[in-house]
């Protein structure tokens, strides 16, 4: 017998938005549990730089994230 975990039903963070340029990867990213809007910036092997949203227009942090603080 196969059971679900109230877990597993969860939603998890979703992708909305991707672009690479110059080894550069920038991911717009949706958390549902929270409703939260995060932009990732990682360049090659580095960790990753993450942007809240938080109230900002989404679009203008994902194109210019180094324009606003970090986490």
């Amino acid at each position: 017998m196969n059971t679900i975990s109230a877990d597993t039903t969860r939603p998890g963070p979703r992708e909305l938005a991707h672009r690479r340029s110059c080894g550069i990867d920038v991911r717009l990213i949706w958390d549902p549990a929270g409703d939260d809007l995060t932009v990732e910036v990682r360049e090659g092997d580095a960790a990753a730089l993450l942007v809240p949203v938080r109230g900002r227009p989404p679009l203008d942090v994902f194109r210019h994230p180094y324009a606003y603080p970090a986490a």
